[in-house]
C-alpha cells in the first residue's frame, strides 16, 4: 500500500491541477468576452437597425446574454462529448498499458456545481458587450460608412 508521503504527494499535484484548471477556465472567458466585445463592433449596425425598428434597450441586452449562455452551453457540450470521446478511444490502452482503468463518464457529484460556476462567470462576463451593445447610440450604427 502506498505511504502517507505518497498519498500528501498526489494531494499537492491534485491541488495544482485544479489552479491551472481554474486559470484555464479565466482565460477561456476573458477570450470569450473579448470575441463578443469584437463582435458588438462588427455588429454596430445590426443592433442600430434592430433599434430602429422597435427592440428596447433591454432587448438587445438579453439577444446579446443568450447568445452568451447558448456559446457556453454548445462549448460545455462539446467539451464534454470530446472528453468521454478521448476516453472511451484510450480506455484500452491506459489499462493495457498502465493498468489504469477510467471511467467513460466524467460525471461527479461536484460536476453540476461546476458547471453552474461556469454559467454564472460567463454570463458576468458577458454583461461587458451586453452593456456595451445596449449603450450604443443609433445614429452612429446607422451612420453610413465609408
Amino acid at each position: 500500500f502506498p505511504s502517507h508521503d505518497t498519498w500528501q504527494m498526489l494531494s499537492i499535484v491534485e491541488n495544482m491541477l485544479l489552479i491551472i484548471t481554474g486559470l484555464v477556465l479565466i482565460a477561456a472567458l476573458v477570450g470569450l468576452t473579448t470575441t463578443l466585445l469584437a463582435a458588438m463592433k462588427e455588429r454596430e449596425r445590426e443592433l442600430a437597425i434592430l433599434r430602429a425598428i422597435g427592440a428596447r434597450p433591454w432587448q438587445i441586452f438579453s439577444l446579446i446574454q443568450l447568445e452568451v449562455l447558448l456559446t457556453l452551453l454548445l462549448a460545455m457540450t462539446g467539451a464534454f462529448l470530446m472528453l468521454s470521446g478521448i476516453l472511451a478511444a484510450l480506455k484500452p490502452w491506459l489499462a493495457a498499458n498502465y493498468g489504469l482503468v477510467v471511467s467513460l463518464l466524467p460525471w461527479h457529484a461536484h460536476t453540476p456545481w461546476l458547471l453552474t460556476i461556469m454559467l454564472c462567470l460567463g454570463l458576468l462576463l458577458g454583461v461587458l458587450p451586453a452593456y456595451s451593445a445596449y449603450r450604443q447610440s443609433l445614429s452612429r450604427g446607422l451612420a453610413q460608412k465609408i
